[in-house]
């Protein structure tokens, strides 16, 4: 069950993390996931990490395919989030990037990668 849509109220009312915006939510974690698979469907592999998911494409170094996506650092001191997220492409040389939404946690986690 995807982040928006994990409870039905009574009435048939929509209720999950979005609340009322949980299409919105919903939309969001599809195009996420859409991403992620896009590169895996041209040879690239998906990694999970601990609050990203990394997309990594070594025949194609360009950042559309190696990028982390899905930011959760709620809870994690953000440097170190940061820094694994690199330390995911730097060794393989491979430029990259990385994809806020407003899904990504905490909610100025796009202020602190820039």
């Amino acid at each position: 069950m995807s982040r928006g849509a994990d409870a039905m109220a009574a009435g048939g009312k929509r209720v999950g993390l979005g609340g009322p915006l949980s299409r919105f939510t919903d939309a969001l974690v599809e195009v996420e996931a859409a991403e992620a698979s896009y590169v895996e469907s041209v040879g690239g592999v998906k990694e999970q990490l601990i609050g990203a998911v990394a997309t990594v494409h070594t025949g194609l170094p360009h950042p559309a395919f190696n990028l982390a996506l899905s930011l959760d650092a709620e809870g994690q001191d953000v440097s170190v989030f940061l820094r694994r997220l690199e330390d995911t492409f730097a060794p393989r040389g491979l430029p990259f990037q990385v994809v806020c939404s407003p899904l990504s946690q905490p909610k100025d986690l796009e202020q602190l990668v820039r």
